[in-house]
């Protein structure tokens, strides 16, 4: 006799995995809106939070777009934070050098 758990983690891992492919087909389309949205900011720059409504994007789609972009070296955190409207001090991305 079955649990259910099996069938579950089998469904969720399918359905991860859906997903992921799925991405591989935007992430290049989000990755660059965000980029030019960062490039457009210049030296002010900008919070995942303001990406939102200047890409479109929820923060989920925003913040693994920032990763990737950290990580091919074309953005960096700025020296400075802004204020989320909750008070929270986030980071703010400009184009490395």
């Amino acid at each position: 006799m079955s649990d259910g758990q099996g069938d579950l983690f089998t469904s969720t891992a399918a359905t991860r995995r859906a997903a992921g492919h799925a991405a591989t087909r935007w992430a290049p389309l989000a990755r660059r809106r965000v980029f030019e949205a960062i490039r457009c900011a210049g030296e002010t720059g900008l919070t995942a939070q303001e990406l939102e409504p200047l890409t479109g994007y929820r923060g989920d789609t925003i913040r693994p777009r920032l990763v990737e972009l950290r990580a091919e070296g074309r953005i960096m955190p700025a020296p400075q934070t802004r204020p989320t409207p909750s008070g929270r001090q986030a980071a703010v991305w400009v184009v490395a050098p």
